[in-house]
């Protein structure tokens, strides 16, 4: 009502708060069963999250995978859900970066025999890709 009346009610933001983190998933259409294809689908949303940080000039260092199956199943047993993480060397937003220690995470955690619905990765401890720090030791990942 004080906001039709022209009076201010909730303080403007002069700074967008930086963002903490980014998730990339999607449940599937159908039945996924096979390794190959969650590689696939981890593999397509840790690049469209290096896309995302790159399009906003951001650079993470800590990455999630994650799978499961629907928790509607009737029988308890067909029910799994797992995931595992990976603390990367540097900041990164390079797709071969993320691409390659998601699969890795991808295998640790996957089990046959499920019926999954959803796969997905999240990149978290998000800087400014202005304050990443080199190493004289890894190679500066430019997008070259």
């Amino acid at each position: 009502m004080w906001e039709l009346r022209g009076t201010s009610c909730l303080p403007i933001e002069i700074f967008e708060k930086p963002r903490k983190g980014l998730c990339c998933s999607r449940s599937f259409g159908k039945s996924v069963t096979t390794l190959e294809e969650l590689k696939e689908s981890v593999s397509m949303h840790a690049t469209r999250g290096s896309e995302k940080l790159r399009r906003q000039r951001l650079a993470a260092s800590h990455l999630t995978v994650f799978i499961s199956t629907s928790r509607f199943r009737q029988n308890p047993s067909e029910i799994y859900s797992a995931s595992a993480s990976w603390r990367l060397m540097l900041p990164t937003s390079y797709p071969p970066a993320l691409v390659s220690p998601s699969l890795r995470l991808l295998e640790r955690v996957y089990k046959p025999g499920f019926v999954y619905h959803k796969a997905g990765v999240f990149l978290t401890d998000i800087v400014p890709a202005s304050e990443k720090h080199q190493s004289f030791i890894e190679r500066a990942d430019d997008e070259n």
